[in-house]
């Protein structure tokens, strides 16, 4: 699940803001690893359980692209899917 975020993240134009608690829990794990810089708000407590409000993704990190790198998708074929050159412009060099 990580990974395919990590994947989606790297093609779409940055920050994004991801809603779902799915999502963001993938994001939590990404975050720590160092793969993506974002900013993640705790959950807040409702007389219904929680509610996780929405986190932004800022950047991939270098160590990020790496993993793309190591770990490119596939298509059915078996070839990779290489990320868009586009995505590289907008990440932050310095971490």
């Amino acid at each position: 699940m990580s990974l395919l975020l990590l994947h989606q993240l790297a093609q779409a134009p940055l920050p994004v803001n991801l809603f779902s608690g799915e999502e963001v829990d993938g994001l939590r794990v990404l975050h720590l690893a160092g793969h993506v810089k974002a900013t993640i708000p705790l959950p807040v407590r409702t007389l219904h359980g929680y509610d996780q409000p929405p986190a932004t993704v800022e950047a991939v990190t270098p160590q990020g692209l790496r993993m793309l790198r190591r770990f490119p998708m596939k298509k059915p074929t078996g070839e990779s899917i290489r990320p868009a050159k586009a995505a590289r412009k907008r990440l932050l060099g310095r971490f």
